[in-house]
């Protein structure tokens, strides 16, 4: 439990400040616990950004590990979906997206979420 705290906070910091140092850190994390479902998402999130000029296509692995480690993710597939449309994969991505609309059944919240991206995938 400590552990996925510390991860989950040096995530953060990386996509807040894009720090090399917290890059660095939650690259050795990933490497040690490639299982591990958060130290995938922040570094697959937080790796493109943090490159100059940025690169979208970097963190698409670990952000598809995520997806692999908690499938029923809509947050995992949802990233995974904006990266694959930064890279020119939209048919992927939209199919992401239409699975995670079939876990939204009920939750306005979720739902919305995917029908924006559905809508923004499909432009």
């Amino acid at each position: 439990m400590a552990r996925n705290s510390m991860c989950n906070s040096l995530g953060k910091k990386v996509v807040q400040k894009h720090n090399g140092h917290f890059l660095s850190l939650l690259r050795v994390d990933q490497k040690q616990h490639s299982t591990n479902y958060w130290a995938n998402q922040y570094l697959g999130t937080a790796l493109p950004v943090a490159l100059q000029p940025s690169r979208p296509e970097k963190g698409l692995r670990f952000l598809t590990a995520a997806v692999s480690l908690r499938s029923s993710s809509v947050g995992a597939r949802i990233n995974v979906a904006e990266r694959l449309v930064l890279v020119g994969d939209s048919q992927s991505a939209l199919t992401h997206v239409k699975i995670t609309q079939s876990f939204c059944q009920g939750t306005a919240h979720c739902c919305s979420d995917s029908r924006h991206y559905h809508t923004a995938v499909r432009s």
